[in-house]
């Protein structure tokens, strides 16, 4: 005994794989139930995998970093605790202007 699916996929993408199987001398029935026995068996296991570009510095980003190893090398940074507490400061400043007005 066997069960109907039904799906929804591109009418040219199903006509490709029509003429694809029947090519290699199969039936577009015999892909559909031939991967969906191969996932079950774990013989085949559907990824989503991100593609990562490479990062290429351009001659911008070049000077900049250098400026920033410099300036760290002189002690010209700021902690991210001290990130925090100047923009703290500044909201604080931002909301007590506001309740003056």
């Amino acid at each position: 005994m066997t069960t109907q699916v039904i799906f929804k996929i591109d009418p040219k993408l199903k006509k490709e794989a029509q003429r694809k199987a029947s090519s290699q001398g199969f039936s577009y029935t015999d892909i559909l139930q031939s991967m969906t026995r191969a996932y079950v068996n774990d013989d085949f296991e559907l990824k989503i995998v991100p593609k990562f570009k490479e990062f290429v510095p351009t001659r911008k980003d070049l000077i900049s970093l250098r400026k920033a190893r410099e300036n760290f090398k002189k002690g010209n940074y700021f902690t991210l605790e001290e990130v925090k507490r100047e923009l703290g400061l500044h909201k604080q400043r931002t909301t007590t202007m506001y309740k003056k007005r």
